[in-house]
């Protein structure tokens, strides 16, 4: 079952404030170049990812220009729920 774009921004809201977005602003919102992402929040946020929705992320995958808006994150995610 896919998820949400809702549950990924709670997820990510974890973290990091984002700002108040529409649906397609959020879709498009850089969230790693736009907010104050550290490297130990990101590694925090990698495995609540893999553990809440049950995927796996290479580095390959965190590493890529995808990983870094909230749209393409959930894209990216869906597909491995495939």
């Amino acid at each position: 079952m896919a998820i949400s774009l809702q549950q990924l921004v709670e997820l990510i809201e974890q973290y990091n404030e984002l700002p108040t977005l529409t649906e397609s602003e959020l879709s498009s919102f850089r969230y790693l170049d736009n907010t104050g992402f550290d490297s130990f929040s990101l590694i925090h946020l990698i495995a609540d990812i893999e553990s809440e929705f049950g995927v796996e992320l290479s580095a390959e995958d965190t590493e890529s220009d995808q990983f870094r808006a909230i749209g393409s994150l959930l894209s990216l995610i869906n597909e491995k729920l495939i």
